[in-house]
């Protein structure tokens, strides 16, 4: 008796319900900022799992190179966790990697135009 074989479907990226549950939410501000901050955690672990794949390198030997397990890696690179990891721990993960890590804290809101010292002269 032979077996058929069937071909999955790839599924869609955002299924078509969760987007219209998420554009829905999106009105909340507490939803939008938990939203945000997700979507975040989520890109730095596929940050680091397209680093590591591009090393040629398998979880298991990124655990041990950062002193982590593969479960840990595995976690990160999935986005799970409410905080996702702390910057040591990705401190860690860039040594392991050879890679360096930058760090940048920036204002949200637009700056204020810069203003010229003769404008200030001027003004007085």
């Amino acid at each position: 008796m032979r077996k058929t074989i069937r071909k999955r479907k790839k599924p869609e990226v955002v299924p078509a319900k969760l987007e219209k549950l998420i554009e829905k939410g999106m009105g909340s501000p507490d939803f939008k900022e938990g939203y945000e901050a997700a979507s975040q955690i989520i890109a730095v672990g596929e940050l680091i799992r397209s680093i590591r794949l591009g090393s040629r390198m398998t979880q298991a030997e990124l655990a041990e190179k950062a002193d982590m397990t593969q479960t840990e890696i595995s976690r990160i690179e999935s986005g799970l966790g409410k905080q996702g990891p702390t910057y040591l721990t990705l401190l860690r993960l860039s040594q392991a990697l050879r890679e360096d890590l930058f760090a940048q804290i920036s204002k949200k809101t637009k700056p204020a135009k810069p203003v010229e010292s003769k404008e200030l002269l001027e003004a007085r």
